[in-house]
């Protein structure tokens, strides 16, 4: 394989910008005419006329029309292959058939997609070289409901080893950890050096909205989470790290070399190229908590207030309008194990180093 391919793997992304009609990629679109295969995690359900009553009983449901998927597969050059994971926690924010539906619409612009039953991988041969797409969310089968649907982490276990001989290299796509938090939780780190160990060549995470930390292992690259592509929700201060994120470009040719493009979003919630080091230097920053192997406690303490707050506010805001959601509220606040590590955390925190700070984007 003398040939290089070259591909670029964006973060989380939901066609939505400040003012309607702005194409979101405007500023990157020349980039994006390098590259061979453009990978993106479509955030957001993508349907004509969806029924309000499937609609799920959260705090945000996206949902965008069709039509905005012109900005998508307008880039690149005429056969650059586009790739969507929607293996996500609002591809089913108004039930199967609007989900059903985004496949279809996405299939109608000539994108493809991964992470649901009907779609759980692709295997695309450029140049010689064939790849095989996976994708997954693995919190779905435990706190929403029609978890059968969408991919989860066994599924893509099975995938890896059922291809592992039949491609040259195999890249994951995980929709994992916990939302605002900079640092890659215990499950994220294993689940990610469980898939090296059997034959994925290259993971890359998102949902968090923010960036997380990148590793190798096994000389294989991780990158937890690449944070907001095109996305939006700055208004608060403690929310300005959302507006930094990484897109990893990738060239493939006899072995995968990396490197990752710092990405600023505009107000208008437009990404482009970041002129300055800042993300670079905090991804290598908060890259050394994951080595040798992350900490349960040290994540806790460095998570437990920022995830409690926004968990709390979304949460109580439900409740606000709707005041049946109060035993929900409740399970939710003393029955969920994650909730316990974070309230150790706090009184760890109070009683000595303030952990919580270091989750901060200075």
């Amino acid at each position: 394989m003398n040939d290089v391919i070259k591909i670029i793997f964006c973060g989380d992304t939901a066609l939505k910008t400040y003012v309607n009609n702005i194409n979101p990629f405007s500023n990157m679109k020349k980039v994006f005419n390098d590259y061979d295969i453009i990978f993106m995690n479509l955030e957001s359900v993508i349907a004509e006329n969806i029924d309000v009553n499937t609609k799920l009983v959260k705090d945000v449901c996206l949902c965008e029309k069709p039509d905005k998927l012109q900005y998508i597969a307008s880039l690149g050059h005429e056969k650059t292959i586009k790739i969507v994971n929607i293996a996500n926690n609002h591809i089913l924010d108004y039930g199967i058939s609007a989900a059903e539906e985004t496949a279809m619409n996405l299939k109608a612009f000539g994108i493809n997609c991964i992470g649901i039953k009907n779609n759980n991988n692709i295997i695309v041969t450029v140049k010689d070289i064939t790849i095989c797409f996976l994708a997954f969310y693995n919190r779905y089968k435990i706190f929403e409901k029609n978890s059968d649907y969408v991919v989860d982490e066994n599924e893509v276990i099975e995938n890896i080893k059922n291809y592992r001989s039949k491609v040259d290299f195999i890249v994951v796509s995980a929709h994992w950890g916990t939302e605002h938090v900079l640092f890659a939780n215990p499950t994220q780190q294993k689940l990610a050096r469980c898939f090296v160990d059997y034959g994925a060549d290259l993971v890359i995470g998102h949902h968090p909205h923010c960036i997380q930390g990148h590793e190798i292992y096994k000389n294989k690259n991780i990158y937890y989470s690449l944070g907001n592509f095109n996305f939006w929700g700055f208004d608060r201060p403690t929310m300005k790290m959302n507006q930094k994120g990484i897109a990893v470009s990738v060239s493939i040719s006899t072995e995968i070399i990396c490197k990752v493009l710092p990405i600023h979003i505009n107000d208008l919630y437009v990404p482009d190229i970041e002129r300055s080091m800042d993300t670079i230097n905090k991804l290598n920053e908060i890259s050394l908590y994951l080595i040798p192997k992350i900490s349960i406690i040290g994540f806790f303490r460095r998570a437990a207030k920022i995830h409690l707050q926004g968990a709390f506010a979304r949460r109580f805001g439900l409740v606000k309008r709707d005041k049946t959601g109060v035993f929900y509220f409740l399970a939710w606040l003393f029955a969920k194990p994650f909730n316990w590590g974070c309230y150790i955390a706090l009184l760890l925190n109070l009683i000595g180093k303030d952990y919580s700070k270091l989750n901060e984007w200075e």
